[in-house]
């Protein structure tokens, strides 16, 4: 996962022709990790710094905007930290950490978030189709991004239907949300992230699929504008999925 998303973040820096977008997203990295390390040591007295530092940092980086001031390098992994390692409910982690700084930075700032990373070349598209299948498959959660993806696209077709119903809009539709980056990045990447999608059983993990991709098609008509309605869905299904399995372990 690491080299991947380091790999779409060089193919932007080198297709956007500005070495600033890779130093901005080093420093995130890097504040990422000494925040997650620091808060670690002084919880357990232990350095241990996991992968997953490096896992949001990129992903912050690719999804933030283009343009990043100080202040922003310093809160979103400050605020992605603060989730991963305060925000838990009986030792277990509630919301994605990214997905968290994200959103918080976007309602409370005019912090505008791009997905430049997912999004900066056509040729990229099918470098993360193919990347991400893969990921899909060494994480063991294609029930998840299938259960998503069905229950994106069929909320939104039904959505077309009762607009304005073609075929070839229909058609037009679900291509362009499978070959569409932002979506690939967000199923692939951040939908699936370990510490908050590792639910229990096989049929929990479907479930957090259609949850989320249900919410986003409700957020994307009905959703507060300034908010990304995918990682604002994700936040709502971490929460919901996290309830149920506290409280209906039995049921689910």
């Amino acid at each position: 996962m690491v080299l991947y998303l380091a790999v779409l973040l060089v193919l932007g820096a080198i297709f956007h022709g500005n070495a600033a977008i890779f130093l901005n997203a080093i420093a995130i990295v890097l504040l990422y990790s000494f925040f997650d390390l620091i808060w670690t040591y002084f919880r357990d007295r232990i350095w241990y710094m996991p992968e997953s530092s490096l896992i949001s940092g990129l992903i912050l980086s690719l999804v933030g905007p283009l343009a990043q001031d100080y202040r922003f390098i310093i809160l979103l992994p400050l605020l992605a930290v603060f989730s991963k390692q305060i925000i838990k409910f009986n030792g277990r982690h509630i919301f994605n950490p990214a997905a968290f700084s994200l959103v918080v930075l976007s309602l409370f700032s005019p912090f505008v978030l791009t997905w430049w990373g997912a999004n900066f070349a056509y040729f990229t598209t099918w470098i993360m189709l193919a990347g991400g299948i893969f990921i899909l498959w060494r994480q063991r959660r294609f029930e998840t991004a299938i259960a998503f993806l069905l229950t994106y696209m069929g909320l939104f077709a039904i959505s077309n239907y009762f607009q304005k119903f073609s075929f070839e809009n229909t058609v037009f539709l679900f291509r362009n949300i499978i070959l569409d980056g932002t979506v690939l990045f967000f199923v692939t990447v951040m939908l699936i992230e370990p510490m908050t999608s590792s639910f229990r059983p096989t049929r929990n993990r479907v479930l957090y699929g259609i949850i989320v991709g249900a919410f986003a098609v409700i957020f994307a008509f009905k959703g507060p504008k300034q908010v990304d309605y995918l990682l604002l869905s994700l936040l709502v299904g971490n929460l919901i999925m996290r309830i149920i399995e506290e409280n209906w372990r039995a049921l689910v």
